[in-house]
């Protein structure tokens, strides 16, 4: 588990798959969340479970998928769960001037 806040706008979040070998990594392959799928707003028909949502707000979204890398169920599967949270639910924010993200773990990720 990892948290990456992100405070720029984007199209989506693309993650790229490697093997990790001793002498040469090899791409697995790719898959792309676009964000029409992660970011959605509170609507008018929307229940309000308290009295501070109101229509237009962003809400907390969680998505979780198993997809094909590429498409072809020949490169393998990736499992994941990204989830949206709007400022306004943070409680407590990360805030290190001229810094975006931090890789945990080795793993690398960029947006587009």
């Amino acid at each position: 588990d990892f948290y990456c806040p992100v405070s720029h706008v984007t199209n989506g979040i693309l993650f790229k798959v490697y093997d990790r070998d001793r002498f040469y990594d090899d791409k697995l392959g790719k898959c792309f969340l676009p964000v029409n799928e992660l970011i959605k707003t509170a609507g008018d028909s929307d229940e309000v479970t308290n009295g501070n949502i109101q229509s237009g707000d962003l809400l907390r979204v969680g998505v979780h998928k198993v997809v094909y890398l590429d498409g072809k169920k020949s490169h393998g599967s990736l499992e994941f769960f990204v989830e949206f949270i709007p400022v306004h639910l943070i409680e407590h924010t990360v805030e290190v001037p001229g810094l975006y993200l931090k890789s945990r773990k080795e793993m690398q990720f960029s947006f587009t």
